[in-house]
């Protein structure tokens, strides 16, 4: 099998340097970031464990713990003063020289846990990712592969979509593209169309795609595209009956797919609402 570096173009040619997942740089704004988001609310009540914003830090650094699976006696106090800096340091070393997929992970787990409508933490992180060129963005609460701004937006919207099924798998499709460090790129075109599926099944009441689309008023060229699509899934060479192998799925193929069925998704949303 590839490497992901292989498989997303991150390789040493004669004619470019190497492209790296994460550079310093970025590694740096991102703990920047976090140390302003976070870290510096830490020191305003430093010698008053029984400030709020004081124990949630503490009860964040905890659960990096275990989400980092250590051990537990390992665990030394946060303790942020300007002369000891103990469990901050540790932090702060992981996420500069840490593994680049372990800072990703961790990345998207302490934006998650910290609070899932900072709004403002999310934009913050991703005009980092912009700003260093970054594959990556955060998109419902996911650091994904996905870097274009109307790519982005399409992707959430069809996360939001008011059929839940269909939501639900443009929703795993995108945290399949997101596993780290190797990508499940088969099972991101198969929850892609899936989704397209489950969304035209519900608007029509027919058990499969190819007969859902010929009930559903669209242009003919487009229903055309998307029962070849359906077919390439499941004909001979397709994913969903498990005879493509892995290895020959690209990282451009199943974001292709990730992104062409939440745009489907979101039209149908529009052209025909779910009754």
């Amino acid at each position: 099998m590839n490497t992901f570096s292989q498989r997303h173009g991150y390789v040493k040619t004669p004619d470019s340097p190497q492209l790296e997942c994460l550079s310093d740089v970025l590694r740096r704004k991102v703990w920047n970031i976090l140390k302003l988001h976070i870290w510096d609310d830490w020191s305003s009540g430093a010698w008053d464990y029984t400030t709020p914003k004081v124990q949630a830090i503490e009860e964040l650094y905890l659960s990096i713990w275990y989400f980092l699976g250590w051990d537990l006696d390992s665990l030394s106090r946060y303790n942020r003063t300007p002369s000891k800096h103990i469990g901050y340091d540790t932090l702060k070393s992981l996420f500069l020289e840490g593994d680049w997929f372990r800072v990703l992970d961790l990345l998207e787990f302490v934006v998650l846990k910290w609070n899932p409508g900072r709004e403002d933490l999310v934009g913050a992180v991703n005009r980092a990712f912009e700003q260093e060129f970054s594959a990556y963005r955060i998109i419902g609460g996911m650091i994904v592969p996905i870097s274009d701004i109307v790519e982005v937006q399409t992707v959430e919207s069809a996360m939001a979509s008011s059929c839940p099924h269909s939501s639900t798998h443009i929703k795993t499709a995108a945290k399949l593209l997101a596993l780290r460090p190797h990508p499940d790129f088969r099972n991101v075109i198969k929850e892609s169309i899936s989704a397209v599926e489950t969304a035209c099944r519900q608007r029509t009441g027919h058990s499969t795609l190819g007969e859902a689309l010929k009930k559903i008023p669209l242009p003919s060229c487009l229903k055309e595209g998307f029962t070849k699509l359906y077919a390439w899934t499941c004909g001979p060479e397709g994913l969903r009956h498990a005879l493509m192998e892995e290895s020959t799925v690209t990282h451009a193929e199943a974001k292709f797919m990730l992104v062409t069925c939440s745009a489907f998704t979101n039209y149908l949303e529009e052209v025909l609402p779910k009754k």
